[in-house]
């Protein structure tokens, strides 16, 4: 929800609709019937036996086994490039590129050859000119899941090929759980203090 708003807000700039847009999502889902829902969907973690719920959900680790639920919100300011201009301010990322898709496995479920997902972020590359060697972080969605992690990998692998031996794929949801409809604002909002700072969280 929060990518999809960001990206509508990017395109209302692009389109002269409007030249400073919020954008951003909220999401509140600890309650017991969401939660039996994703137990009974086999996404929930299980507590690390010997180092505790610290690190209960461990994405992209050989022994991952599922997220845990967090709630959060957040939103991006997004202005046109003249706007900030002419209000002489200093932007603290571009975006510079967006694409939206689908995965054809299903409702819930992921393709592991990470192919419909590779398509998406070609897509997404090419449409702001970016060659993948430019890239130097990537900011994984990285849900712990062992479905979820191979196939993105499998995507990374793909599109990156040998510069994904140096790329640093990040995920925030060991730390602040998985935030479903706010998580694409939020890691969007991480990514921008990233940027700013010049620095990645491990």
């Amino acid at each position: 929800t929060g990518l999809h708003a960001i990206i509508r807000g990017a395109e209302m700039i692009r389109d002269g609709e409007a030249e400073i847009v919020l954008a951003g999502s909220a999401d509140s889902s600890l309650s017991p019937l969401w939660l039996a829902a994703y137990r009974n969907m086999g996404v929930l973690a299980e507590e690390h036996p010997e180092l505790g719920p610290a690190w209960t959900c461990r994405p992209f680790d050989r022994h991952r086994n599922g997220f845990v639920v967090g709630e959060g919100a957040a939103v991006v300011i997004l202005e046109s490039g003249a706007s900030a201009t002419r209000r002489g301010v200093s932007p603290w990322a571009r975006l510079q590129g967006w694409a939206s898709g689908s995965d054809p496995a299903g409702l819930a479920q992921v393709s592991e050859s990470g192919a419909p997902l590779a398509e998406v972020v070609k897509a997404a590359l090419d449409h702001g000119s970016v060659h993948p060697q430019d890239v130097s972080c990537v900011y994984a969605h990285g849900t712990a899941t062992p479905q979820n992690d191979l196939a993105e990998i499998n995507c990374f692998r793909q599109v990156f090929g040998q510069h994904l031996t140096s790329l640093p794929v990040v995920s925030t949801k060991g730390a602040i759980g998985h935030l479903m409809g706010a998580a694409g604002a939020i890691e969007t909002a991480l990514a921008v203090q990233a940027r700013r700072d010049g620095r990645s969280p491990g």
